[in-house]
């Protein structure tokens, strides 16, 4: 947290700075004045280099992934899906990422948080990441007109349903989550079908960098 004492009072910060000094030294007239440091509004508090280093040893994606893999160790493995009627079946992947989202109609946070998934998907074709962006909702099958309703009004990416909810539960077992694990879920797959993320919740605007840093990976 940064103090504003000073900024707020700095004539009263000065004369305490000048007594204190006078303390030290002893009080004489002669006694050579130390600099004043000025502190701006701006400044933050210091991190120690030893701290500093660890914060840059961090891997990408460290605070926003519940489970962080490295190449190779977790293959990715979809989930079984069926076919929305009425709705064609999404193009073929690119090469590249894959950001999969696990969502479904009846899930608020899901559905709220649709328009800064779709903002993120912009933001990393404009910065050279392309992403292939899934949707992968596991609505019932009682759920299939509101879920078509929604795909036919626009999704930000490609719309996808999980066949059942035993096959939902093994693939969130399959990337090290349990099988109740709530939705939203979001897993960011490497160009070599590996997971490398998993994170389970709502995501935020200033999540957008950590997930920016996982995808500038080979």
């Amino acid at each position: 947290m940064r103090s504003d004492a000073g900024s707020r009072n700095p004539t009263a910060a000065g004369l305490l700075a000048a007594v204190l000094l006078g303390a030290c030294s002893g009080g004489g007239s002669d006694a050579p004045r130390a600099p004043e440091e000025k502190i701006s509004r701006t400044d933050s508090v210091k991190i120690s280099p030893k701290a500093q280093a660890a914060t840059n040893a961090a891997p990408p994606g460290a605070s926003f992934c519940e489970k962080l893999y490295k190449p190779g160790e977790k293959p990715f493995k979809a989930p079984a899906e069926r076919p929305i009627s009425g709705v064609k079946p999404p193009p073929p992947r690119t090469a590249g990422w894959t950001y999969v989202n696990l969502w479904a109609t009846w899930c608020k946070p899901c559905v709220e948080e649709m328009g800064l998934f779709g903002r993120w998907g912009e933001a990393l074709a404009k910065d050279g990441l392309p992403v292939n962006m899934e949707l992968w909702s596991i609505d019932a099958a009682s759920d299939e007109d509101a879920l078509r309703a929604r795909v036919q009004n626009g999704l930000p990416g490609a719309a996808r349903w999980v066949a059942s909810e035993a096959d939902f539960a093994s693939f969130v077992e399959g990337v090290g989550l349990d099988k109740t694990a709530a939705i939203p879920i979001h897993i960011l797959v490497d160009p070599a079908q590996n997971v490398r993320c998993v994170r389970v919740g709502s995501i935020h605007p200033e999540d957008y960098a950590q997930v920016k840093g996982i995808v500038s990976q080979p």
